[in-house]
């Protein structure tokens, strides 16, 4: 799986490039399916403490996961966005295949 990180109005700290590079690596726990993933970290220019804004892209084949978070720090606006992939993931696995014959 090929993580992308991208930075909008910032440079990104290697600190935090490896903290989104640990976090991503274990969706490939709930499938082998992710084609890659593209993360956006962006800088909110509001006057508000919950300016950081993650949003995660997970590109599965025939589906996209989109997760779009926004906290006070980028760990915990990525943790927020990282919990609803793995719950969708989940829950991709779990539903029947449904297939309509021609």
């Amino acid at each position: 799986m090929k993580a992308i990180i991208q930075s909008v109005n910032f440079n990104v700290k290697e600190s935090l490039k490896n903290f989104v590079d640990t976090k991503v690596s274990k969706l490939s726990k709930y499938t082998s399916n992710i084609i890659d993933t593209h993360i956006y970290l962006k800088l909110d220019n509001n006057h508000s403490k919950e300016n950081k804004i993650v949003e995660l892209k997970v590109h599965l084949p025939k589906d996209t996961i989109v997760v779009v978070k926004e906290s006070s720090s980028f760990e915990s606006a990525l943790n927020s966005a990282i919990d609803v992939v793995k719950k969708s993931l989940r829950r991709k696995k779990r539903s029947p295949k449904i297939q309509i014959a021609s």
